[in-house]
């Protein structure tokens, strides 16, 4: 499961662009992801079809992840979700890029 995955970029594209037009060389940094962006995209990542396969489950549902603490390479985050054998589960989460992330592992909370 240590495959990297994207956050989504298409909104991020047309917020920077402006703002890279405002302020030159600062843009770049104006236009990595958000922590809410990170969770938000695990959330979406953990309620598919591979992370269900992963798991040995038929799906998850009510993922909810916790915003980093900040967006930087390593930066650690945790995920849970309800899996469709009833039990809930807790997902830890690494940022492996400016705009990539990778689930680690995943536990039963019960």
């Amino acid at each position: 499961m240590a495959r990297p995955v994207s956050v989504p970029s298409m909104t991020r594209r047309s917020v920077c662009s402006g703002v890279a037009l405002a302020l030159g060389g600062l843009a770049l940094a104006a236009c990595s992801p958000s922590a809410g962006k990170f969770a938000s995209a695990a959330e979406k990542y953990i309620e598919g079809d591979e992370v269900a396969a992963w798991g040995k489950q038929e799906s998850f549902t009510n993922a909810q992840c916790s915003e980093p603490a900040s967006t930087e390479v390593n930066a650690v985050f945790q995920c849970t979700a309800d899996g469709s054998d009833t039990h809930s589960y807790v997902f830890q989460v690494t940022i492996t890029s400016e705009r990539g992330f990778k689930i680690e592992s995943l536990q039963p909370r019960d």
